[in-house]
């Protein structure tokens, strides 16, 4: 089964164990990378395994329809399937019962909109979730506006006691090659970022590195090296 045989083998297990313990309720992480190198299937990544452990996720795709981000859904789990021998409609079920996908045409996400969604499922379905996750959110926009609203996103989930994860893009001009430090755009929003992880392509793999654990002065050199596909671990760490 998933949870005996993968759970622990999982890099977002090793992930915790470096940042102490996990994002932890009411915390923002962050993943950042260039376009098309894994950060919807690290949230996809996210999402599966907190389902399976039996935690309600609320998914939030923005600039992109629901079936692509149910498509990132199912091949990871066919990946699973393969790899546990697994059944596929147990697993895919399993999911299923806990994730919500909520998408929209465009990038713009207040929190009054993530309000509006929560309060429907949870008045229709009588579900809350215990992670929310959000793709595509803009966060080149440095305005006073922006912030105000990334910090009314992190207050939401905040009162729901969630965990909350988001997307973000960076560019080859403004990062440097295995960064140490959070990058541009996140960079101007390091205060409200609690945990930041940096997806990097190398060769065959594609290296997840920890930039801020916290208030933790000191990082943990954490350097998973993942497969390109499923983001699922390629045996080096």
């Amino acid at each position: 089964m998933y949870r005996k045989e993968t759970s622990e083998k999982s890099p977002l297990r090793i992930l915790e164990r470096s940042m102490h313990g996990g994002l932890g309720p009411g915390n923002l992480g962050v993943v950042m990378a260039r376009a098309g190198i894994g950060k919807t299937a690290f949230l996809v990544h996210v999402g599966v395994d907190d389902a399976l452990r039996e935690r309600n996720v609320l998914h939030v795709s923005l600039g992109q329809k629901l079936e692509h981000t149910l498509g990132w859904y199912n091949t990871l789990l066919d990946a699973m399937v393969q790899a546990t021998q697994d059944s596929p409609y147990d697993l895919h079920e399993g999911v299923a019962r806990r994730r919500l996908i909520q998408s929209f045409p465009d990038h713009d996400l207040s929190p009054e909109k993530l309000r509006k969604v929560i309060e429907l499922y949870s008045g229709a379905l009588a579900y809350q979730p215990s992670t929310i996750l959000v793709d595509g959110y803009p966060w080149g926009d440095t305005s006073v506006e922006n912030r105000t609203r990334l910090a009314g996103l992190k207050a939401v989930a905040g009162e729901l006691k969630a965990e909350l994860w988001m997307s973000a893009q960076t560019h080859r001009e403004q990062t440097s090659e295995h960064p140490k430090e959070v990058p541009p755009p996140c960079a101007e929003h390091l205060d409200m970022i609690d945990v930041a992880v940096f997806l990097e392509s190398q060769g065959n793999h594609v290296t997840v590195r920890l930039l801020k654990d916290h208030t933790n002065p000191t990082v943990a050199d954490t350097r998973l090296e993942l497969d390109p596909v499923n983001l699922c671990l390629t045996g080096k760490r």
